[in-house]
């Protein structure tokens, strides 16, 4: 009997997790939204002077977020193979 409600214990578990996962997604869709909502409206237009005229940059901490994002993504791309041990790194590939 005992095996039988561990057995079901794990299914309903695996179940569980399977059905909450899209939720997961969702709720990181909506922080993502929410944070680029509020983080345009905090920042307001960039005027650029270029020389006669000027360029005009909406939302412009926005921008600098994915500026940044991206290049501490690309930077921790570049050094991975020296900050991290070879167990790691086999175990990454």
């Amino acid at each position: 009997m005992y095996i039988v409600l561990a057995v079901y214990q794990v299914y309903l578990t695996q179940i569980l997790q399977i059905r909450w996962r899209p939720i997961g997604g969702m709720r990181a869709l909506l922080t993502l939204v929410s944070f680029v909502a509020i983080l345009w409206g905090l920042s307001g237009t960039l005027t650029i002077p270029m020389g006669s005229s000027s360029a005009r940059l909406p939302g412009y901490l926005v921008w600098a977020a994915l500026l940044y994002a991206t290049a501490g993504t690309w930077l921790t791309k570049l050094d991975w193979p020296s900050a991290c041990p070879a167990e790691l790194r086999s175990a990454a590939l």
